[in-house]
């Protein structure tokens, strides 16, 4: 299938209008940005990719090397996460954690539930590993977003959940 010349000039206008590239970055900064208030001694972050955010995250957090850990399946991302993370392939969808109840402080999950089924069990999973006292992060891209709202309106499909995409589910804040 080949893409109009023209549509290919559009799209690339409308995501530098809407500032789309670099979304990922930015919303990784605004959660670091939120963390730094906390003082965790330990940290998981569920969905990790190649780990260098947790790495960044642990260290201006004072977390200990040692009590950084990482979920990831995607092959070339758990090579590279390996360097940096305690590293578990873990299916989110149906298999638990490899982790003892209640061991770590802080739990990250950005950007990882709209890619999954069955989100319900990560967040228990999620839920069953975290501390008395401990913190759950979690980051979506927003369904009703002003962006995906004008986009329902003109009849095209939200950004949050393209098709084809990973994305097999949307959220809105509100019913999240």
């Amino acid at each position: 299938m080949s893409v109009c010349p023209e549509r290919s000039v559009l799209r690339l206008l409308i995501r530098k209008i809407l500032r789309l590239d670099g979304e990922s970055e930015r919303l990784n900064e605004a959660l670091r940005h939120l963390l730094m208030d906390l003082s965790p001694k330990s940290l998981l972050d569920v969905g990790c990719g190649d780990g260098k955010w947790a790495e960044e995250t642990a260290r201006q957090l004072e977390i200990p090397a040692g009590e950084l850990r990482g979920i990831e399946i995607c092959p070339p991302l758990v090579e590279e996460a390996r360097k940096r993370l305690k590293l578990m392939t873990v299916d989110l969808e149906n298999q638990q954690w490899p982790l003892s109840d209640r061991s770590v402080d802080l739990v990250t999950i950005n950007q990882v539930l709209e890619h999954i089924k069955n989100a319900h069990f990560c967040l228990a999973e999620g839920e069953c590993v975290l501390r008395v006292g401990g913190h759950l992060a979690i980051g979506i891209p927003n369904l009703s977003g002003l962006m995906n709202r004008l986009f329902l309106l003109i009849g095209r499909q939200p950004m949050c959940i393209l098709f084809p995409s990973p994305h097999v589910r949307s959220f809105t804040h509100e019913t999240f």
